[in-house]
């Protein structure tokens, strides 16, 4: 069974526009890594939050993907870059994805990071 995770921040990296703006800031888990600051430009976390796996080795799965800025300013910026490279887009593992539903700009307790918070449906080859 491939990992979700990995081959959802695979497909979102293979978009130039998304590695221009978020760098090696990228990441397939729910969170950043502890040191990430905002200041030193946008990130992005993808992790799974579902998924059905059929018989016909087809993945429908639901990702979480977490649009990370300085201000809400960047995080809405980050998003529209994330959104242009997932929607209604596939290659060979995603065979279709799209939004499900934006939650909208949330301020993370602790430690005061903004983020979008969205979800995309995306059904992956169980390869």
């Amino acid at each position: 069974m491939i990992d979700v995770d990995k081959a959802a921040l695979d497909f979102l990296l293979d978009d130039g526009t998304v590695t221009t703006k978020v760098g090696a800031r990228a990441w397939a888990q729910l969170t950043p890594v502890e040191d990430y600051d905002p200041k030193e430009g946008g990130a992005v976390c993808i992790s799974q939050r579902s998924s059905i796996v059929r018989d016909d080795t087809l993945i429908d799965a639901s990702i979480q993907v977490r649009c990370y800025g300085a201000d809400g300013v960047v995080a809405w910026d980050v998003f529209n870059t994330v959104f242009t490279a997932l929607h209604e887009k596939s290659d060979a593992v995603v065979k279709w994805g799209h939004q499900e539903q934006l939650v909208g700009l949330i301020l993370e307790p602790g430690t005061q990071r903004h983020y979008i918070l969205v979800y995309f449906q995306m059904f992956m080859v169980n390869s």
